[in-house]
């Protein structure tokens, strides 16, 4: 019976959230501001938000992780066949894997759409990604993004335009 006493306080106990991390209100800042930058192609912009030797995992089967110069140069390449980037975000805040305690980290389920330069078509659909970024003293240390890059990769290539035969280079009949 005394045991029925107790079980009220463990219950209560075990329930309990923990305080929201304190740096998250900045660090989400930050990842809001990393979108932005990718979205406007400013990616001396991009780079300040991360520490020199960040860590970045991009979504590609395989890939290497990238330091923030290669990173920069890779998604500054998505420029070459997207514009008029925008993105829809829902943003969360990230826990400690070990503790499971509100870390700093921001987590985001983001919907980009672009158009597809070549033609200025919109891209049917939008890139459903899953972002994360990890934080310390104020800067990105690690960052990763999961999404189909496969499927990207097909839907682009079948939207590029036919190439025109170039004249000078086909035989005559």
């Amino acid at each position: 019976m005394k045991f029925l006493y107790f079980l009220p306080v463990v219950l209560l106990t075990a329930c309990a959230t923990s305080a929201p991390n304190p740096e998250y209100a900045a660090n989400l800042k930050s990842a809001k501001a990393i979108c932005q930058a990718h979205c406007d192609g400013d990616y001396d912009a991009w780079k300040s938000y991360f520490a020199e030797d960040a860590v970045i995992h991009a979504a590609e089967h395989g890939s290497d992780p990238l330091g923030v110069d290669e990173a920069a140069e890779f998604y500054a390449g998505l420029h070459a066949i997207s514009e008029d980037i925008t993105y829809d975000g829902i943003f969360l805040p990230g826990v400690d894997t070990l503790q499971m305690q509100p870390d700093g980290s921001v987590r985001a389920y983001i919907q980009w759409d672009s158009k597809f330069k070549p033609t200025g078509e919109p891209f049917p659909g939008v890139l459903k990604a899953y972002h994360y970024w990890n934080f310390e003293e104020g800067k990105v240390h690690q960052a990763g993004t999961f999404y189909d890059a496969g499927g990207f990769s097909n839907l682009v290539a079948s939207m590029m335009p036919a190439e025109t035969p170039d004249p000078a280079t086909t035989p005559a009949e």
